[in-house]
Order: structure tokens, then C-alpha cells, then sequence
């Protein structure tokens, strides 16, 4: 049974003082920074109420997402962002963030307390008077007692549906703890991760790249290529590593094992590389997508569109398709993207064809740990299929 009990807001809406972050000058202040509570919904049926900030800033600043801060027992869940930068006007910058927060966490069905919403400034263009940072805006919560007994869990998908088509992603890649990390298509190029329950942002990492791929679960397993080819790796929080040599393409098996597409030429695209713990050991061949195994091995596709496994020390031909991305779930289910943009799975007698989105071209390919596709278009929209 769900109770649906609304929120009331107390009006201690408030704009902090900004915070300065490492890399960015410092800043005292923003003027003409606005927020208000402008919506705020009952729990949905996985027991996560909604809350609705709406942000007005001057162009050309936009705020990207870092984090909520939550009062002791209330646990952020996710955040979706609407934007319209610029307004009409042309002179400011509006978005909404949707935020959720669990209603049963507190253990009293409550969310009373103060929240702080901490944003990263960045600049739309190369305004000289445009100054990056760190802010903060803080409100404050009163609500009535409520809870939810019902579970959240990845439906199954009937064909194709499509999911987090806001994010406008260029890359995407699912962990074993089924949160799933995109590359966003923008000038920022920003990873951010997504909770797949609540289809709701969780934060924004922190780096920008043009590949990604994560592993298991744990710090040390998010790689990342950035546009200039160089190779980084999550640390913890918001920090990355700049690890050696250059890539075109990434790729992290369940069990933490990384390979990368070198930016080297050679026959059948670029040199294949397997991270020993402190450099590259080069793999005979030349591929330019990877994905890996739970066991490890990489999977490759080639210049001509052919398809590769890694076993005991050989590469394996994969007949039957030609492919442009090839994606792993942590249960061993192997999906490819066709030159014809449908998906292929791979099964005991070949390739599999399973389908499209019926609506222009997929072009990369992730997989869940339970071995469902999720696709991205020609158009940077996320879809998910069925296994």
C-alpha cells in the first residue's frame, strides 16, 4: 500500500554562499542567481518523493549537478534535468531538477530537515566575464508521515523502448551494479551516472571524455578516453587518474580486466593493448571498438566490420554479421551493433538478429548485468531491449 501524503515546504528557501572549486578562480559570489521550490510530488510506488527546484541564472552560466546533501537517514535516490539555455530572452538560463529522495530511509516516513543542492558553475561560452565554480542552494523540508512497501526493478522491456533520451549521449557503458555511465554530446562532455531503477540521474563525475567503460563494482573499475586520446581512471569522488599512453576506445570486463584501442594504424584498424597494473602490453591485431568478458577476454571489431574473441592467447573469428560496437553484460550475453544499425546477440549456433528501435540507426551498445541491451541511436537516444 502506498500512502500518499503530501509534503509541505517551508518557505527558508536560500541561496549560500559559493564555494570555490580547485581548478576555477575564486568566487565570492553569483548575483543574480534565483532558485525556488517550484513543484513537490507524493512518493511514487518505489517510496521516492519528488521534488522540483527551479534555477534562473544569467547566460552564459549553466549549473551541472554534483550532489544533494540530505539530512541524517533521508538518502538521495536520483535527479532529472530540464534546461532551456538560453530563454527566449536570450539573457538568462532556466532548468528544473527534478530531484528524488527515498521516503523510507528515515526510518519515520519523514523528510523533515534542511538539504543542500551543490551545483558546479560552467560557462556556455568564452565570456570573459563568465566565472566557473562551485555553488550551493539549501531549502528546507516538512513533511507527513508516509511510506511505500513496493519495490523498484528494471522492467522487462517488450522490443525496444526508449529510456534517458535527455542525457543526448554519445557514449554509454553499465556497471555490475546496473547504474548506468554516459558520455554526454555536448561541448562538456561530462560522464554522468544514471540509476537504472529510477531512470534519474545520480551525478554528474566529474571529467569529460568521448569513452567510457565500467566494470565491477568499486573504485579503480570507470575508465575513460578523453577527446585528445588520453587514458584516465575514477580513483574516488570526483577524481581521476591520467594513466599512460593514448586510445581510441575502452573497454572494462566484469572482473576489472581492462584493454584499450591504441591510436596507433595498423592492419584492421588500431593496436590492441591489455593493462598489466602499471602500463599496456600490446595484443597482436588491430580493431577499433573492444568491450570485455567476465573472464577477461576482449571482443573486438575490426576496420571491416568483423568480429574477434580473445581466447587462451588466439583471436577467434565470429562469423555471420558485420558490426560497428560490441557490448558485454556481466552474465556473458554479448550484443553488437550492425553495419545496418540493428542489434545482433550472439547465441550457441550464431548471431541472433534482435531488432531496432524502428526509428534511424543504433550506433554503440551497452549491456546490463542481467543481459539487457541498451542501445544508443544515431540520435544520442538510450533504448532498452529485451534479453
Amino acid at each position: 500500500m502506498t500512502m500518499t501524503k503530501p509534503i509541505s515546504l517551508s518557505a527558508s528557501l536560500l541561496m549560500a554562499a559559493a564555494l570555490t572549486l580547485s581548478a576555477a578562480p575564486a568566487v565570492a559570489q553569483y548575483a543574480g542567481f534565483k532558485a525556488t521550490i517550484s513543484k513537490q510530488l507524493a512518493p511514487d510506488p518505489g517510496g521516492n518523493a519528488t521534488i522540483e527546484l527551479s534555477t534562473l541564472v544569467p547566460m552564459p552560466h549553466q549549473l551541472m549537478f554534483h550532489s544533494l546533501t540530505t539530512p541524517t537517514g533521508v538518502t538521495f535516490k536520483g535527479i532529472n534535468i530540464n534546461s532551456t539555455c538560453p530563454e527566449a530572452n536570450g539573457r538568462t538560463c532556466r532548468q528544473n531538477f527534478t530531484m528524488a529522495v527515498d521516503a523510507n530511509s528515515s526510518g519515520k516516513c519523514k523528510l523533515d530537515g534542511n538539504y543542500i543542492t551543490n551545483f558546479e558553475v560552467t560557462c556556455l561560452s568564452g565570456d570573459s566575464g563568465c566565472k566557473p565554480g562551485q555553488h550551493q542552494v539549501g531549502f528546507s523540508l516538512t513533511s507527513e508521515n508516509f511510506c511505500s512497501e513496493t519495490a523498484v526493478d528494471i522492467p522487462a522491456a517488450k522490443g525496444w523502448q526508449k529510456r534517458w533520451s535527455e542525457f543526448n549521449a554519445k557514449d554509454i557503458s553499465v556497471g555490475t551494479d546496473n547504474t548506468l555511465w554516459l558520455v554526454n554530446n555536448n561541448n562538456l562532455s561530462l560522464i554522468q551516472r544514471i540509476d537504472l531503477k529510477t531512470s534519474m540521474l545520480d551525478r554528474s563525475m566529474g571529467t569529460s571524455a568521448v569513452r567510457l567503460d565500467v566494470g565491477g563494482v568499486g573504485n579503480g573499475e570507470h575508465w575513460a578516453v578523453q577527446a585528445d586520446g588520453k587514458i584516465t581512471r575514477r580513483t574516488q569522488g570526483f577524481n581521476w587518474e591520467t594513466k599512460p599512453g593514448l586510445a581510441m576506445d575502452i573497454g572494462v570486463g566484469a572482473n576489472g580486466t581492462v584493454w584499450v584501442i591504441g591510436k596507433n594504424a595498423v592492419p584492421g584498424g588500431f593496436g590492441i593493448y591489455r593493462w598489466s597494473g602499471n602500463d599496456w602490453t600490446n595484443v597482436a591485431g588491430g580493431a577499433v571498438r573492444i568491450d570485455v568478458d567476465p573472464q577477461g577476454n576482449a571482443w573486438v571489431v575490426n576496420s571491416a566490420g568483423d568480429v574477434f574473441q580473445w581466447s587462451n592467447g588466439n583471436w577467434v573469428f565470429k562469423p555471420g554479421v558485420k558490426a560497428v560496437d560490441v557490448g558485454i553484460g556481466a552474465n556473458n550475453s554479448v550484443f553488437v551493433v550492425g553495419t545496418d544499425g540493428k542489434v545482433y546477440k550472439a547465441g550457441p549456433s550464431g548471431w541472433v538478429e534482435h531488432g531496432s528501435n524502428g526509428n534511424g540507426k543504433f550506433i554503440a551498445i551497452t549491456v546490463t548485468a542481467e543481459g539487457y541491451p541498451i542501445a544508443l541511436s544515431d540520435s544520442h537516444e538510450a533504448w532498452i531491449g529485451e534479453r
